[in-house]
C-alpha cells in the first residue's frame, strides 16, 4: 500500500505538480473563452439629452420609448447564462442628432442594471432590428 501511494503521489511530484497547474490554467482559459448566443426580449429604450424644444415620437414621461425591442447577444457563456431581459436597457443620446436617425446599438449604450455583470467586456456582438428615431418640434399652443 505504501509503495502504491509512493508511486502515485510522491514519485516525480514536481512534474505532477506542474502538470496539475497547467491543467488548471488551461481549464480556466477554455472555460472563460466559450461563447454563446442568446436572445433577449422586450428590452426598453431610454433616450436622454432631448433638446428643450423637441419631442420624440412614442416617448413616455420617464424618457423610455413605448416600443421595446428584441436583441441577440453573442459573448461569454457564463455572463449570458446569468443575464435576464429585465437586467438590460438601451440608453440613446439625442444630443446633436438630426430630425431623424437610425439607431446604432453597441456595448456603450447597452446597459446592464445588474452591477455584478460587466457587459462591455463580456459581449462581442449585438444583433438588433433597425430603429428609426424621429425628433419633432414641440407644438406650442398660442392663446
Amino acid at each position: 500500500m505504501n509503495t502504491l501511494f509512493h508511486k502515485i503521489f510522491i514519485k516525480n511530484w514536481q512534474r505532477k505538480l506542474v502538470s496539475l497547474g497547467l491543467a488548471i490554467v488551461i481549464w480556466l482559459f477554455v472555460n472563460h473563452s466559450i461563447t454563446e448566443t442568446k436572445t433577449f426580449y422586450n428590452i426598453p429604450i431610454k433616450i436622454i439629452n432631448i433638446p428643450e424644444n423637441k419631442i420624440i415620437e412614442g416617448i413616455k414621461q420617464d424618457g423610455y420609448l413605448e416600443k421595446k425591442i428584441t436583441i441577440t447577444l453573442t459573448g461569454n457563456k457564463n455572463v449570458l447564462d446569468t443575464l435576464i431581459s429585465p437586467d438590460l436597457e438601451i440608453v440613446l443620446d439625442a444630443q446633436g442628432k438630426k430630425d431623424e436617425w437610425i439607431v446604432t446599438i453597441n456595448t456603450q449604450n447597452l446597459r446592464c442594471l445588474n452591477p455584478n455583470i460587466d457587459i462591455q467586456k463580456s459581449i462581442n456582438k449585438i444583433l438588433y432590428p433597425d430603429i428609426i428615431i424621429k425628433i419633432k418640434n414641440k407644438q406650442t399652443t398660442s392663446t
